[in-house]
């Protein structure tokens, strides 16, 4: 028996005879020799308190001499650090299954893209195209010359323009043109909440087609995008319920928040949703250029009415339903906000949405995880829950700064929670987007890569107001105006 096994409480817990209970710190060799006799339980039961307070000691005596040299400040500069290093740390946990999904996912080899259109005419489904609209007069003509190019016959064809009953301007601006065969005005009734999913709700109500895809007002869609999509549709399986075209940025020479935000859709639609498509993945769906396949989207319950951003809801019930989402090799032209006012609106919006979506989705995880398997569940936790709280949180990390800074007694420790986000945030987010731009002819500049933090931070600052208009107006639309391209 080693001569220090007198020390060792029994296990009544009391101190065993001739243990010293006023001996606070042991030697690295006492502590050797008491686990040496000892059992791995009673090591982590009785000894891992006091051996963590023994490593912790020259920090301690560190701290302890640090605070008496800072003066009457020493009490608040030490909860100013502490909450520095729980803050950092939080965010590491937050941020990092997010940051590590895309990785993984970025990782999925992508197939080549083939456009191959197969279908004749007299094969081809009826397609109906919806186009909710509210206060759009200026950009009718614009859209009109677009979907007029798309190439379908126009007996399988119809376009229905959604209209909410006081919308004159649009309505007028409309019927100021000859709408070729198979457009028509559909007015939405009056009713709340008077939103985008509401609208799309009763436009399908009135439509036709057994495949339906969703344009917004700005949307430029590529003339061969319906029989593209009619094609994949057609040699694919029954649960194959949506095809999401690309959305690419046209206008990135507008403003430095268009630039980057046109590199943050070449990563979304051009990165993410393709391998997220092919490995049968749950998809947060963009705002447009969806193609829907009707049964799938009826079987899902359409549109919530109720949620801000509708897509990405109904991305994450297909997957409950173990429907599918696949990309679509068809680009769709659209134009970023080129104002900070009509950007910081729509990004509140959207950020309102998902967190709307994550509480509906996560209320009850357990019934998901097994209405569709863990790992599926998991994959929704990650791009909902861990989307809204990255972005809330993240810019956070700029806390630990000041104690980095004035070399406070947490720095050493401060240096790998708030590197260690950053290191994994380059190759998770930096350069897939500047990847993907790349191969949409962006070539990223010294200057981009310096703005890229006060867009994080825009980012996080339209969160809080997306956290403060869910509490206050839950469904209330900001809504993204439009302009014709010059």
């Amino acid at each position: 028996m080693s001569p220090l096994s007198s020390r060792i409480p029994d296990k009544s817990g009391a101190p065993a005879q001739g243990f010293d209970n006023s001996r606070t710190a042991f030697s690295y060799d006492d502590l050797v020799a008491i686990a040496a006799d000892m059992s791995t339980s009673d090591v982590a039961i009785r000894w891992l308190p006091i051996a963590l307070a023994w490593s912790a000691q020259p920090l301690a005596r560190s701290l302890l001499r640090r605070l008496a040299s800072m003066g009457p400040f020493a009490g608040l500069l030490a909860i100013c650090w502490l909450l520095d290093l729980s803050v950092s740390i939080g965010l590491l946990i937050l941020i990092l299954p997010v940051l590590l999904f895309r990785l993984c996912v970025l990782a999925v080899p992508l197939p080549h893209d083939t456009c191959s259109i197969q279908l004749d005419d007299n094969n081809l489904p009826v397609y109906s195209v919806l186009v909710p609209l509210y206060q759009e007069p200026d950009i009718v003509g614009q859209l009109l010359a677009k979907l007029c190019l798309l190439d379908y016959p126009p007996e399988k064809r119809e376009v229905l323009f959604l209209l909410e009953v006081d919308d004159a301007s649009t309505c007028n601006a409309l019927l100021a043109h000859t709408l070729p065969t198979g457009f028509r005005l559909v007015m939405v009734p009056e009713g709340q909440p008077r939103t985008k999913p509401r609208a799309l709700n009763y436009g399908l109500s009135q439509a036709r087609g057994t495949l339906v895809v969703v344009y917004d007002a700005e949307d430029r869609p590529h003339q061969n995008q319906l029989r593209h999509a009619a094609y994949e549709f057609s040699r694919a399986g029954e649960r194959l319920a949506c095809l999401q075209a690309h959305l690419v940025i046209t206008n990135a020479g507008a403003h430095w928040l268009a630039r980057i935000f046109t590199f943050e859709y070449a990563l979304q639609f051009d990165a993410l949703i393709p391998r997220l498509g092919i490995n049968a993945w749950p998809v947060t769906l963009g705002g447009s250029s969806n193609h829907f396949r009707r049964s799938c989207l009826e079987q899902a319950g359409g549109w919530d009415a109720w949620n801000v951003t509708e897509d990405a809801d109904l991305g994450m019930r297909f997957a409950r339903l173990g429907l599918t989402v696949r990309h679509l090799a068809s680009d769709t032209l659209e134009d970023a906000p080129d104002c900070l006012r009509d950007w910081f609106m729509q990004r509140r919006r959207w950020i309102k949405g998902w967190l709307i979506t994550t509480i509906v989705h996560l209320s009850e995880p357990l019934r998901m995880a097994r209405q569709i398997g863990g790992s599926q569940a998991l994959l929704i936790a990650i791009q909902s829950l861990g989307l809204v709280l990255s972005v809330l949180f993240w810019p956070l990390t700029m806390m630990a700064l000041p104690s980095l800074i004035m070399d406070g007694p947490f720095a050493s420790s401060l240096w790998l929670f708030v590197l260690l986000p950053i290191a994994i945030t380059i190759p998770a987010i930096l350069l897939p987007m500047l990847i993907a731009g790349a191969k949409r002819g962006l070539d990223p500049s010294l200057r981009d890569l310096w703005l890229l933090p006060c867009y994080f931070l825009l980012v996080s600052a339209a969160g809080w107001m997306a956290v403060y208009e869910f509490i206050a107006r839950p469904a209330g639309w900001n809504k993204t105006p439009h302009r014709p391209v010059v």
